[in-house]
């Protein structure tokens, strides 16, 4: 079976809210003039809140942190792709990288990906 991508948090941008409550469709989410308005920040206010997550672990293969800098510039599907093609750990970490390059590298790629299977052997 493949790698299957599950994503666990959501922008904090007025468009992505205008999306979630159904106002406009994904298309229009991903060109809309207003996508980078976001909707909280560090350093706006004095306090913020922190979205906090748990998730399972035990039937995971990796879990990737990253910055939209990856997940605006290459599709669910290629990601997909890269994680079934059996890289190691930083080679799968270049491909990602230089992939989002090649699709136009609007904003900063930042990612930690952890590999829970190999516990280190890739």
């Amino acid at each position: 079976m493949g790698t299957e991508l599950k994503q666990v948090t959501v922008d904090h941008s007025v468009v992505e809210e205008l999306y979630r409550a159904g106002h406009i469709t994904e298309v229009e989410r991903n060109h809309h003039p207003d996508r980078n308005m976001i909707t909280r920040a560090i350093g706006v206010e004095g306090s913020i809140t922190a979205d906090v997550f748990s998730e399972r672990t035990e039937d995971l293969s990796y879990v990737l942190l990253c910055t939209d800098g990856l997940t605006k510039m290459v599709t669910d599907l290629e990601l997909e792709g890269l994680f079934n093609r059996g890289y190691k750990l930083e080679e799968l970490l270049n491909a990602l990288n230089q992939t989002a390059i090649d699709h136009g590298g609007k904003d900063n790629i930042t990612m930690i990906l952890i590999d829970l299977e190999s516990e280190g052997q890739r």
